[in-house]
């Protein structure tokens, strides 16, 4: 149970490992902020003391909780940040994002003149929100992710669609957030925990964290583009593209089956995109795209991904993701 005494506004739950240079630029950021009443928890997996050097040198200016730990899953260290926070606000936020000085001073603010609203996040500016018209056209027929939505949103297949950046000129009602930064008020975490079932960076953990929440409550997640924040994508402590990608539709695979198995149309939507969007899309790509190693590479995997998804249909439904991170870990 999620402790109800608080000692300060805001925590903010901070997962690293191996982002030195990432982490003092974001500490930095948070060393500007015009609002004080907060604390930072830094959940640290990296293999040397570098960021934990870097939490001392920031320590006489921010209230940090450093943590050097061996957890092997992104969920499970925002999990075990939560234990030990004690803000009446919960920030997450990745090593590679910055934001501006008045950041937490708005999420105050939106906090406190929305009283209803159990969630918020900011306008996510990054390299990755961009796709050319016709790519967009043709994940949209397919039933992948796309861009150019009214808001965000789990489609039926279980991706994600979300709005065009320059569309969003005031606050929207979601029903999901991205992992990059959000916050949420405690008390939501009585009730949800982030899974702990999907290992090293989690893919959609944050999709399946939110959903969650707004099936609880639903209209109650704000997405506010007063807030910035700007997602470098660092490059440091990369997964290689083969294990991302399996990763992300193995557990694709998962967290649809979580949501929505009781809907048969629900289920064609998913086994058209899974199978047949995604063969679509990396055929494409091979034709389009020079590097015909790493299209051929990805080709197969997703191929690999798909036999296993049937092949452990049984332990995904019932949550049993053991064979399938095993299959992960020991991928090179």
């Amino acid at each position: 149970m999620i402790t109800s005494v608080f000692l300060m506004y805001l925590s903010i739950i901070i997962p690293t490992k191996d982002r030195p240079k990432d982490i003092r630029r974001l500490l930095t950021a948070l060393s500007r902020q015009t609002f004080r009443d907060f604390e930072i928890i830094v959940i640290d997996e990296s293999r040397n003391s570098m960021t934990k050097n870097i939490c001392k040198e920031y320590e006489k200016d921010l209230n940090i909780k450093y943590f050097h730990v061996k957890l092997g899953s992104l969920t499970r260290a925002r999990n075990f940040g939560l234990k030990h926070a004690k803000g009446r606000i919960i920030i997450f936020m990745d090593d590679d994002i910055i934001i501006p000085k008045d950041f937490l001073e708005k999420v105050h603010n939106i906090f406190e003149t929305n009283l209803n609203i159990i969630g918020i996040q900011g306008l996510i500016i990054s390299k990755r929100l961009f796709y050319s018209q016709i790519k967009n056209a043709i994940r949209k027929a397919l039933l992948l992710p796309y861009l150019g939505a009214k808001t965000q949103y789990v489609r039926r297949s279980g991706v994600t669609a979300r709005p065009f950046i320059h569309m969003i000129k005031a606050p929207i009602k979601v029903q999901i957030f991205y992992g990059c930064c959000f916050a949420f008020r405690k008390e939501i975490f009585n009730k949800v925990k982030f899974d702990e079932n999907v290992i090293l960076w989690s893919f959609m953990e944050d999709i399946d964290f939110s959903y969650t929440c707004y099936k609880l409550n639903p209209g109650k997640l704000l997405l506010d583009p007063s807030l910035k924040i700007y997602h470098f994508i660092s490059p440091e402590a990369r997964l290689n593209d083969r294990r991302k990608y399996y990763m992300s539709r193995v557990y694709w695979a998962y967290f649809f089956f979580k949501h929505h198995r009781n809907s048969l149309l629900s289920i064609l939507a998913f086994i058209y995109a899974f199978f047949i969007g995604n063969f679509i899309l990396r055929i494409i790509g091979f034709i389009t795209n020079s590097n015909k190693k790493i299209e051929s590479q990805l080709f197969l995997t997703l191929l690999k991904a798909q036999i296993d998804v049937l092949r452990y249909l049984g332990h995904i439904l019932r949550g049993n993701l053991g064979r399938i991170n095993d299959k992960i870990i020991r991928m090179k």
